[in-house]
Order: C-alpha cells, then sequence, then structure tokens
C-alpha cells in the first residue's frame, strides 16, 4: 500500500493517522529532515515531525540513493509506504491551471509492485485534525503510470481547491523554490535546505 498525501494542512500528522494499521509504516522523506534541526521555529517545526513519526512507529527512508529499490522491495512484500507526492520532478503535469514538474516515482512503484496507492490529506477543524482518505488507486484500473499520475493529482487538486490557504507554499525550501512561478513550477534552480 502506498499512501499519498501533500503538504496540505497537518500533513506531519498523516503518519499518526495510520499508527494501528496491521502493519508497519515507512515514511519516505528528504535527507535535510534527518539532520539535527537547527535553533528557531523552522528547527521546531523539523523536530516535532520527527516525533510525530517515531511516535507513530514509523521507520523512515530517506530520498536518494537506493530509496526506489528499497522501497520497491518493502512494497513487494506487502509494506506500507507513506509518500509525500508534490515534490519536485520530471514528469509534466497539468496541476491547479499550470503545468508542474512533479515526481513519478509514486505511480512507476505503483504499476511495478501492483501496490494500491490511498491519497489522503490531514486537515484541520478548529483543533481537531482529521485524516480524509479517497477510494484507494488500484494500478490494475489504468492503462499506465501516467494515467494513474493523473488520477492521483486530480484527488489532490480536488482537496487543494477545497482548502487553498492550507496548501505549503511551493516556493518553499526544499520544493520548488524559485522554480515556482505564476506559469508553472519547475525543477528548482537552488537545493539549499532550512
Amino acid at each position: 500500500l502506498i499512501v499519498a498525501f501533500i503538504h496540505q494542512g497537518p500533513f506531519f500528522a498523516v503518519a499518526s493517522c495510520l499508527h494501528g494499521f496491521d502493519r508497519p509504516l515507512v515514511v519516505v522523506t528528504a535527507p535535510w529532515l534527518l539532520e539535527r534541526p537547527r535553533r528557531g521555529y523552522w528547527g521546531r517545526r523539523v523536530a516535532r515531525w520527527c516525533r510525530g513519526v517515531a511516535q507513530a512507529g514509523a521507520r523512515v527512508i530517506p530520498t536518494g540513493g537506493n530509496a526506489f529499490t528499497t522501497i520497491r522491495a518493502l512494497l513487494e512484500r506487502g509494506g506500507t509506504v507513506a509518500i509525500a507526492v508534490d515534490m519536485p520532478g520530471r514528469r509534466e503535469t497539468h496541476f491547479l491551471g499550470k503545468r508542474a514538474m512533479l515526481a513519478r516515482g509514486t505511480a512507476v512503484l505503483a504499476h511495478q509492485t501492483g501496490a494500491l496507492v490511498l491519497p489522503v490529506r490531514a486537515r484541520r477543524s478548529g483543533r481537531e485534525i482529521y485524516a480524509d482518505f479517497a477510494a484507494a488507486l488500484d494500478p490494475l484500473d489504468f492503462a499506465d503510470d501516467e494515467t494513474l499520475h493523473r488520477e492521483l493529482f486530480a484527488q489532490h487538486e480536488q482537496w487543494i481547491l477545497e482548502q487553498p490557504e492550507a496548501l505549503e507554499s511551493p516556493r518553499r525550501t526544499g520544493a520548488w523554490e524559485d522554480g515556482a512561478t505564476a506559469d508553472g513550477w519547475r525543477r528548482p534552480t537552488s537545493r539549499n535546505m532550512q
């Protein structure tokens, strides 16, 4: 099972929402998230994310290196993997009315392993946090990974349009940064992390 979330609302709570599933959870994250948090607001935010993932009993796999191969092997053995799908990549996608270069790994992994893709969003209502799950996407129902990719992002686009104010800025460090413009989202020119 691939749990596909985006950086909208209290997305860090996705791991907590999955706590208690009958199988261990693996969360895929950028390598910088595993570094010692810096001082200040950003550092406190990163520390809170890491604490939430640890409290959920999740294992963390950093992107890069052999991550794709490791994740594929986990899925082939029936594992559950949570992936933030709204990250810069090489697949041009019509998203939020513009061209966005998005990561394509989720749909490719689903097609290679037969794993279901479960779109999820975390949203806040007052002081409470809720998880909304869409219907699982079965790769066998899609002609190819491109079609699955488009359907996954159509679901997330719908959720974003319901609460656009909850979407993290695409210009944030570690996302599209200066590559996010009114015309589209392209891979960032800098890869500095906070």
